[in-house]
């Protein structure tokens, strides 16, 4: 595992704090697309505020994610902590705490 990307990918999908209920307890639903995986996926929509969320923890993590090779919510794909975005940006030393 070499690329930058390969090393995050493994990072995201072995943590989850951010599928796991951790850090939040719904996560965004864009589009249309967004609606059928989760309908598809068997995730709970809410609405809140006007707006499409689906409930977390997500019953398709478990240690790690389970459907991370399939159709999913756009979120799920695009979601970045902070961390990962620091690594995205080549700023590691800021991840090191002396």
């Amino acid at each position: 595992m070499n690329t930058t990307v390969e090393k995050i990918s493994k990072i995201c999908t072995s943590c989850g704090f951010c599928c796991d209920g951790t850090l939040f307890n719904y996560a965004q639903v864009n589009d249309v697309k967004d609606l059928e995986s989760i309908k598809k996926l068997g995730l709970t929509k809410i609405n809140k505020e006007g707006r499409s969320f689906f409930k977390l923890p997500c019953c398709h993590f478990d240690q790690k994610c389970t459907v991370y090779d399939q159709s999913k919510p756009e979120i799920c794909s695009k979601f970045f902590c902070e961390p990962i975005k620091k690594i995205k940006k080549g700023n590691y030393l800021s991840l090191i705490h002396i």
